[in-house]
């Protein structure tokens, strides 16, 4: 009874997913394609944390991954609305909380305003101060919530690239990012990376993760589960984590 149990979930798990022509069994991934260092394209060729560690995630979990880069509210909707979406890499905020099934920590969740080193005017000391300067945001991302909750509306654009040519411009004063992060977005805007500078301390919270919708087979989130586990067990995640480090800017200047 147990065997004929344990068959049937395997037998139900694998027709839920697409499969090759080969019989393996394929785990869909949606991926945020200008999320540098998480997941981004480069010439094509889908690369990042994120990406790295869900190849390796879905290979130990028995399946081989197939990731699709959408923009990031396509990524998101796609994710949310469809079984057995794997989607990377995702912050999790109390308003996604039920949204998914969460796979991670992959990275600590640590998001500073980030201005022009010129800009000594552009000085925020507390939150209360953010109401005097223009911070840009782009679309879905979760600290245009953030910024709401503390009665700041963000100017929204489509991709990062456009808040770093306005910055300059000087269209906008700050942008709130990771500092892992900072160094794409420099190179997206064409702002030399040590023109940029952290202001202010947005929060330090949650993590970034990878994730499945609620309505996932609870089989499949039980083994990505489990495949996460052995990837920190055995120093795998720490590994990736580690060769991606690098691009990280150090903000501990103004703490």
């Amino acid at each position: 009874m147990i065997r004929l149990l344990r068959l049937c979930l395997s037998c139900a798990l694998v027709t839920a997913l697409p499969v090759w022509a080969a019989g393996e069994p394929v785990l869909r991934a949606v991926v945020g394609d200008d999320n540098a260092p998480f997941n981004y394209l480069e010439q094509g060729q889908l690369k990042g944390m994120g990406v790295d560690i869900a190849q390796e995630l879905a290979r130990r979990a028995g399946f081989t991954l197939s990731p699709e880069p959408l923009p990031w509210a396509r990524a998101l909707a796609t994710a949310r609305n469809e079984r057995s979406v794997l989607i990377l890499t995702v912050a999790r905020t109390a308003e996604r909380e039920a949204w998914f099934s969460w796979i991670g920590p992959i990275a600590d969740r640590e998001i500073w305003l980030w201005k022009l080193a010129s800009r000594s005017d552009v000085a925020p000391k507390t939150f209360a101060d953010l109401k005097h300067y223009r911070i840009g945001d782009t679309l879905n991302n979760a600290t245009v919530e953030t910024l709401k909750e503390k009665g700041i509306e963000a100017e929204v654009v489509t991709h990062d690239g456009q808040n770093g040519k306005k910055m300059l411009a000087g269209r906008i004063d700050l942008v709130p990012m990771n500092p892992y992060s900072i160094e794409a977005f420099a190179a997206a805007g064409g702002i030399p990376l040590n023109q940029l500078e952290p202001s202010l301390l947005l929060l330090r919270s949650g993590g970034y993760y990878l994730a499945v919708s609620k309505d996932t087979d609870r089989e499949l989130v039980r083994r990505l589960d489990a495949a996460f586990d052995t990837l920190k067990s055995d120093g795998t995640l720490r590994a990736i984590v580690a060769k991606w480090s690098p691009t990280v800017v150090p903000v501990k200047a103004v703490r």
